[in-house]
């Protein structure tokens, strides 16, 4: 009697290394990707009549979507563990903000930086598993 597969691909599945060139270039396209969102943000607050308080949170919130962006692109790149390509660049993306922010401030606060890397973390993760279940079709000529 022959054994009938459902499965459609029963080879195993290949394990594919992450490359840390499009980790590199996701995370240079996100940190790109929020300071257009803070030109932005910016440019909305110097025109409106918005309290300055709102900057904090515009900031924040061009930080994550910058980190999400990022999980995305190397997610898309990868195309296989969308979670742990999103964290290895949300680590990446973490580590170059805050080397950047160091430049700019002498004020650190302990418990800001760790809820901004979890955060970073859970945005970047997110992202690179929305990346890996994107579908993009090519067109045909």
């Amino acid at each position: 009697m022959k054994k009938i597969s459902y499965i459609k691909n029963s080879e195993p599945m290949q394990r594919r290394r992450v490359n840390i060139k499009r980790i590199a270039f996701s995370v240079v396209l996100g940190v790109l990707f929020a300071i257009i969102l803070l030109i932005v943000s910016a440019c909305v607050l110097s025109y409106t009549n918005l309290k300055i308080d709102f900057v904090k949170t515009l900031a924040s919130m061009a930080l994550y979507l910058g980190a999400l962006a990022s999980g995305f692109l190397s997610g898309v790149n990868t195309k296989n563990n969308g979670w742990l390509a999103g964290l290895i660049s949300g680590a990446s993306y973490y580590a170059l903000i805050m080397c950047i922010g160091v430049l700019f401030t002498h004020n650190l606060n302990i418990l800001t930086l760790l809820f901004k890397l979890i955060f970073i973390m859970l945005f970047s993760a997110l992202g690179g598993i929305v990346g890996v279940n994107m579908n993009f079709k090519k067109r045909k000529r």
